[in-house]
């Protein structure tokens, strides 16, 4: 009643008091939820809380986007998203995942962005570089609910989420934080889809949100491995629901009960923290450390899981497989191409040039089939593999940097694989631009080699490119005579179209191979 009276008589003078600063930057709002909100979280302590931010937000809703002076110019938005932060350390609201909490702040949230949907696409300046309400909901765990919530508001004011592709200093979206720290899926879901782009955005390291997907499921199965926990079973309280997509379907584990979700993923799969999310153990890259095949071990929690008939019991390394390939499959969906006709699974991981090859690597072993898969303008998986787009970090020579071991050669690992894979008839088959699979790898080869011309600290693997081609001109030794129909060259021809620079020496190599496989294309050629 007091505030009431208070806010009635705030109106009359024009100057609304909700909006007027301390010498912190911090407004009326910013003050009830840094000191009060503890009282509202406690279930104990709650009476009234929320008829008193309602009465505060509706007086004055531009009060929720103001920011106020402190290291992350928070706003009351921001404040309420992280607002578990402000209880004691030792008290009842430590627990993050409480679903309790969860829902409180989700009604907080709910109340401000009713009344002032602009908080949700604000750009704030903190420590660490632009960030908005979007990015603290995701970087402090929030539920999908509350994710929504925020998507929905920026959706309401601009159309689109540019919030989720928003990159802070590091390079790293909203996305990134989700797939670093393990978010549930349908959090993971939610944000593939409001910004699809952003399944591809690379950090400043180069890595995907599909990178860090692969790289904490890993993590995942050693830290189970180091507990001896990998085997240890539960069982679900209820059937999950299904979902629609049928290279996932048979690995949920939601039931869309709010409480026992959130119980039951953060119990078997806790999100890291940010002290810890950034971490990538070595064992994912450096065999003398731990000689795992970890696609295999994947693909096979991921069959096991298929071919049984009773989903009730689950071993937590089986529920960490299938959280995982839930979100990896989610975001491969998400960043389906328009010129798709239809999802393809390992299709779309070829097109899409982010995804990981231990990724596709899964694909193919739980999907054989789609290896003779025939998409877009008649190509095969292999013309797919053969063009897949090298990007600037698989070329760095940083085996000793983590991340430098995890991109090398990934394009030249993942064409190698399809290769070995696929049918020796494929090679001699052109797609309807007229091109052969070896006209689309020597364009890769050639263009990888050219991008070499900034960078002295790139090896360019040469040996590892001619090996491939040496495997394609085995088994259909007349595509040497197919002209590429869209310069009309052949392919020793094609391989030496390129400025005169640093890639000469490489491109070069490749043209030599190519020609001495059949010297006589000299003088087919006119030369």
């Amino acid at each position: 009643e007091t505030l009431s009276m208070l806010l009635n008589e705030d109106r009359k003078t024009g100057n609304p008091a909700a909006l007027m600063q301390d010498l912190d930057g911090n407004t009326p709002l910013h003050l009830m939820i840094r000191r009060r909100s503890s009282l509202y979280l406690d279930q104990h302590l709650n009476e009234g809380w929320m008829e008193l931010l309602e009465l505060l937000v509706q007086s004055c809703p531009q009060a929720v986007g103001v920011s106020n002076r402190g290291e992350f110019e928070e706003s009351p938005l921001v404040m309420a998203l992280k607002a578990n932060q402000y209880a004691p350390s030792d008290g009842p609201l430590d627990n993050f995942s409480h679903p309790r909490l969860e829902r409180r702040i989700y009604s907080m949230v709910d109340t401000m962005l009713r009344h002032f949907p602009h908080a949700a696409g604000a750009v704030l300046k903190g420590a660490n570089g632009q960030y908005t309400a979007l990015h603290s909901a995701v970087f402090h765990g929030r539920c999908a609910d509350t994710l929504k919530l925020v998507l929905d508001a920026e959706k309401q004011v601009n159309g689109a989420s540019a919030a989720a592709l928003l990159a802070n200093t590091q390079g790293e979206i909203p996305l990134h934080f989700a797939a670093m720290k393990g978010e549930p899926p349908r959090s993971i879901y939610l944000l593939g889809n409001a910004a699809p782009s952003a399944v591809q955005k690379r950090d400043q390291s180069g890595l995907t949100p599909v990178h860090w997907l692969w790289i904490r499921f890993v993590s995942t199965l050693i830290s189970l491995d180091d507990r001896c926990e990998a085997s240890s079973t539960f069982v679900l309280e209820e059937h999950p629901e299904q979902s629609d997509c049928p290279y996932s379907n048979f690995c949920a584990l939601e039931n869309g009960t709010f409480e026992s979700d959130l119980n039951l993923i953060r119990t078997v799969d806790p999100p890291l923290d940010f002290f810890r999310m950034r971490y990538i153990p070595p064992e994912i890259t450096d065999t003398s450390i731990c000689n795992v095949g970890w696609s295999e071990r994947a693909s096979s929690l991921l069959n096991n899981i298929r071919t049984r008939d009773d989903r009730r019991e689950w071993t937590k390394e089986e529920a960490a497989a299938a959280l995982f390939w839930t979100k990896a499959v989610s975001l491969l969906r998400a960043s389906k191409s328009d010129q798709e006709s239809r999802f393809r699974l390992l299709q779309t991981a070829l097109l899409n040039h982010s995804c990981p090859p231990a990724i596709v690597e899964i694909v193919y072993l739980l999907f054989p089939e789609e290896i003779n898969d025939i998409g877009n303008h008649g190509r095969h998986i292999l013309h797919l593999a053969a063009m897949r787009r090298w990007n600037d970090w698989e070329l760095h020579s940083r085996r000793a940097n983590p991340t430098g071991a995890i991109l090398e050669g990934e394009s030249l690992k993942l064409l190698n694989n399809i290769v070995r894979l696929s049918s020796p008839q494929i090679a001699r088959i052109a797609d309807d631009d007229g091109r052969l699979v070896l006209h689309h790898v020597i364009d890769s080869f050639t263009a990888a080699c050219a991008s070499n011309v900034s960078g002295s600290n790139r090896e360019i693997p040469i040996a590892a490119m001619l090996k491939i081609l040496a495997a394609l001109v085995k088994v259909y030794p007349q595509s040497l005579e197919r002209r590429d129909r869209q310069s009309m060259l052949y392919p020793f021809q094609q391989a030496c179209i390129h400025p005169i620079n640093a890639a000469y020496d490489h491109t070069i190599s490749i043209t030599f191979f190519l020609l001495r496989e059949n010297p006589s294309l000299v003088a087919a050629s006119g030369i």
